[in-house]
């Protein structure tokens, strides 16, 4: 079985997508730099959302969320070995890097407990990616990627509480806002040092934008890998896919222009 390169998937997202859009989403799904649009990465980086345009845990988590639904009707074992394999294969197209090897670690560690039948504290998975990081790869354990990756999952482990059920609609949306806002700014809180230190520079905006754009970017990984997934097989089954992916990829290129435009947002040092 030959897997192709990553190369591969983006020139897919190039052939439905015209520049910024295929630019930013490459960025998003397969961790492609966007520096090469130097505008895009410009408002991208006064709006604080660099943090969304590079490989991270939500990439795997959301392939997980996706493969484990898709094989809910099988046995654990047999999931998990369905999961574990596709895991695989989308660290080899994309490369390892820090924060996909972290999210991976996590996601295998919570698998294997749930296959036994037992239970892992995700903090506890998360010190133990760490730990496995520094022992197998010591270089990245200091890598500015795996250390803004690491610290804004502390920081919504650590400040981000789980929603409560509640028989009110209007309760649900109203605590489902509260908790996105309440994760973006822990995530905020545990790096900024970090991005004071590396880059003397902060965008005050940050939280607000990423509570704007964060839900984009699940459905748009979903439906970009199911775009490249059918477009390779035939360009036009992929165009309804493509065609979504530009719809959303504007209204968020708008988004983050709008915030990108207000006054005294960004700060350096």
């Amino acid at each position: 079985m030959v897997i192709p390169d990553v190369s591969v998937f983006t020139a897919i997202v190039d052939s439905y997508l015209p520049e910024p859009q295929a630019t930013l989403l490459n960025g998003i799904v397969f961790g492609q730099s966007i520096k090469v649009q130097f505008e895009l990465y410009d408002i991208v980086k006064r709006t604080g959302l660099l943090h969304l345009v590079v490989l991270s845990g939500m990439n795997i988590t959301i392939l997980s969320v996706l493969i484990l639904k898709a094989t809910a009707r099988f046995s654990r074992v047999i999931s998990f070995m369905i999961l574990t394999i596709f895991i695989a294969i989308f660290v080899v197209i994309v490369h390892p890097q820090a924060p996909i090897i972290r999210a991976v670690i996590m996601c295998y560690l919570t698998l294997v407990a749930f296959v036994f039948q037992r239970s892992i504290q995700p903090i506890v998975a998360l010190f133990v990616s760490a730990i496995t990081i520094g022992i197998i790869w010591p270089q990245w354990i200091t890598s500015l990627s795996f250390l803004l990756s690491f610290f804004s999952t502390l920081g919504i482990l650590l400040f981000v509480t789980r929603i409560k059920k509640s028989d009110a609609v209007s309760s649900q949306i109203a605590h489902l806002a509260l908790t996105d806002l309440k994760t973006s700014i822990s995530a905020q809180i545990m790096t900024v040092p970090l991005i004071i230190l590396y880059f003397r520079q902060i965008s005050l905006i940050a939280p607000i934008a990423t509570l704007l754009v964060g839900p984009f970017i699940g459905p748009l990984m979903l439906l970009t890998f199911a775009m490249v997934i059918v477009g390779s097989v035939n360009w036009y089954l992929g165009l309804p896919f493509g065609l979504i992916c530009y719809g959303i990829t504007t209204g968020v290129l708008i988004i983050i222009e709008l915030l990108s435009k207000i006054p005294f947002i960004f700060i350096t040092f």
